[in-house]
């Protein structure tokens, strides 16, 4: 594992917090979007659903519970970022293609 240099890279230490929160946060987001242009592309080929039904879905009690989940996993991975302190640009994309690979949350 590379040694991470002990002083901050942005001149202090809670800019770094920060800059990890934020580049967690862009992964995470681009992980996301990627992955709904995908399916809207597949599901409007397949004429299953358009972007204007998709827009105006009302989910059930059920997934409202299950979109509560992921959207609290969003926040700790984000939030928690600054804990991370050995993250780097190259951790981040391994992440996130990770996560990609995993798919949705059951």
């Amino acid at each position: 594992m590379p040694s991470y240099p002990k002083k901050p890279y942005l001149a202090d230490e809670r800019f770094d917090q920060l800059a990890r929160m934020m580049f967690q946060l862009l992964s995470e987001v681009w992980v996301m979007r990627d992955r709904m242009v995908v399916m809207e592309e597949l599901l409007r080929r397949k004429g299953v659903a358009s972007a204007a039904e998709i827009d105006g879905f009302v989910p059930d009690p059920e997934l409202e519970q299950r979109l509560e989940v992921l959207r609290n996993e969003l926040v700790e991975a984000v939030l928690g970022a600054p804990l991370r302190s050995a993250e780097t640009v190259e951790t981040l994309v391994a992440r996130g293609r990770a996560a990609r690979e995993r798919g949705p949350a059951a």
